[in-house]
């Protein structure tokens, strides 16, 4: 089982895993789980990456109205939202472990056994 003074075994993005032995069926496997207060910094973080990138698109707005700069399409607040969608879906456990199921059984059979899902 998990407890607290478990340590952990390797860093997984947004989280931690932990080797842990299960008491039924007695297997080891691999538990990924959350740092503390996660969601709450990375929304932190993804709100001041958006108020940058609002200024920077107000910033290249004034350098094409002064001429200084090429029109062309603002991209900076679409690609911050875009990563923002990525990150809050990585924080979504759940989705990650049905994303797990689906690539066990759909790329593991096409790849012939050539990679290996963990449990």
């Amino acid at each position: 089982g998990l407890d607290r003074e478990a340590q952990p075994i390797a860093a997984a993005s947004l989280g931690q895993v932990y080797k842990v032995k299960l008491r039924s069926p007695n297997v080891t496997v691999a538990v990924k789980v959350q740092r503390p207060d996660m969601v709450r910094a990375v929304s932190l973080d993804l709100h001041l990456l958006r108020r940058y990138a609002q200024c920077v698109e107000a910033v290249k707005g004034v350098a094409t109205w002064a001429g200084v700069m090429a029109q062309r399409k603002q991209f900076d607040l679409q690609l911050v939202e875009t990563f923002a969608a990525a990150s809050y879906s990585e924080l979504d456990y759940v989705n990650e472990g049905r994303n797990q199921e689906r690539f066990s059984a759909e790329l593991v059979p096409a790849m012939k056994g050539a990679v290996r899902v963990p449990r």
